[in-house]
């Protein structure tokens, strides 16, 4: 596991698994981020997050990150490793035009949000905790 966590939240009755996303990193569709490395507390529906719950949030980068490719990654498990979820491997995949991981060699780990979205993210927070 290369991610890291950088926060914990406690559910509420009003949240949603969007609304957290907006909270964190200032974008809906990276809700995947906060469901997946959370997916034993939450439960199985993704669209139910029961109150009360602390979850973990991953941190993301701002900027890539060069990987040196290790014998049995796959760009699905680069993506679980680095962002908590392997649904972006897609990511991933496109920012190294598809090409076959051999070990050894490097590849680039995208950023996900700009540091825009995370000063908004973190403004939003500030807001919302007064």
């Amino acid at each position: 596991m290369r991610y890291t966590i950088i926060d914990t939240y406690t559910t509420k009755a009003s949240d949603t698994i969007y609304k957290i996303a907006i909270r964190y990193y200032y974008v809906w569709y990276l809700w995947r981020i906060i469901y997946d490395p959370n997916k034993d507390i939450l439960g199985e529906n993704p669209y139910y997050i029961p109150p009360g719950k602390t979850i973990h949030i991953v941190g993301l980068n701002t900027e890539p990150i060069i990987h040196t490719v290790e014998s049995g990654d796959t760009y699905q498990h680069l993506s679980k490793s680095y962002y908590g979820s392997s649904l972006f491997f897609i990511d991933i995949a496109i920012e190294n035009n598809y090409k076959h991981l051999i070990p050894g060699d490097s590849c680039i780990i995208p950023a996900l949000v700009s540091k825009e979205h995370l000063t908004k993210a973190e403004k939003l927070r500030a807001l919302l905790n007064t």
